[in-house]
């Protein structure tokens, strides 16, 4: 459980208007809906909707002040192995503007939505994760100096008196085994990092994908450069059988621009957010 993450800050952000009163308000939703069980944030990265990037739950919301808070559950290792080093520390939160339940139609106004690890947030200035890593690490963490002055001692206390035997092999053998632990735990570090590598590799190579993708729509005139920016993240943001649908109906879409090269398309049009352009592709369900 990482406790008081700083997720977000009353103000006007994107031409919103986020207010204490509003951010209050997110919070009493929170304690509803998380005593219903009906809606539960989930702690992700990148502000992914896949479940292979979901690393925790959001268990708890708070205001102090202007600034909103959270508490996070995080269940996977390696996240908490990211997080110990310092590698993830900036979050980014999701909040749904007047969230509407799907069965009762009913709205709730201001929402917490989701909380997301990122690299560079939209909103500079908040502290985000901040841990202390030797709180993770727990206190029974054992340098090789602390072990062998440990063993020491005890293998001293046990030969004595009437029970003095010889230890020193089973001595080397834990010695042993405590450096096989240390090279183990040096290969997993490894494993990490490649991970991690391979991770940057697979962005470089999805973001290159997508900027031939737009490319593409743009010389068919199916898009306009005003909407290649939200389209960008809206295609990071889709797993492979959104994408595989979003793919269908750009095939089937015509094009956006009339003989004198001037769009069809307002400047609105291509200001739309990615959840915009989500939801006039894939309707209500996105």
């Amino acid at each position: 459980m990482i406790e008081g993450i700083e997720a977000f800050k009353a103000g006007n952000w994107k031409g919103t208007d986020y207010s204490v009163e509003r951010l209050s308000e997110m919070v009493n939703n929170f304690q509803k809906f998380s005593e219903e069980g009906s809606l539960e944030p989930p702690f992700k990265v990148d502000h992914s909707e896949s479940a292979r990037d979901q690393v925790g739950w959001i268990k708890n919301v708070y205001l102090e002040g202007d600034t909103l808070f959270a508490d996070a559950l995080v269940t996977e290792p390696d996240a908490v192995a990211k997080i110990q080093r310092g590698t993830w520390k900036k979050v980014s939160a999701e909040i749904y503007k007047n969230y509407v339940e799907d069965n009762t139609k009913e709205q709730h106004g201001m929402t917490f939505r989701a909380l997301s690890i990122v690299s560079i947030p939209h909103l500079k200035g908040l502290e985000g994760i901040a841990i202390n890593s030797e709180e993770l690490e727990g206190e029974n963490e054992l340098t090789k100096e602390e072990l062998q002055a440990i063993l020491d001692q005890k293998f001293s206390e046990l030969n004595t008196g009437d029970n003095k035997a010889d230890f020193s092999e089973v001595k080397t053998e834990i010695q042993n085994m405590f450096s096989d632990y240390e090279n183990l735990r040096a290969k997993a570090d490894e494993a990490d990092t490649y991970k991690e590598d391979k991770e940057k590799l697979e962005k470089q190579i999805k973001a290159q994908e997508i900027k031939g993708k737009i490319a593409g729509f743009s010389e068919a005139g199916k898009v306009v450069p005003a909407q290649e920016k939200a389209l960008t993240e809206l295609l990071a943001s889709f797993t492979e059988e959104q994408e595989a649908k979003f793919n269908e109906f750009m095939e089937n879409a015509e094009k956006t621009v009339v003989a004198d090269e001037q769009s069809n398309y307002s400047e609105d049009d291509g200001s739309k957010s990615p959840e915009e352009l989500a939801r006039e592709i894939f309707g209500d369900s996105y």
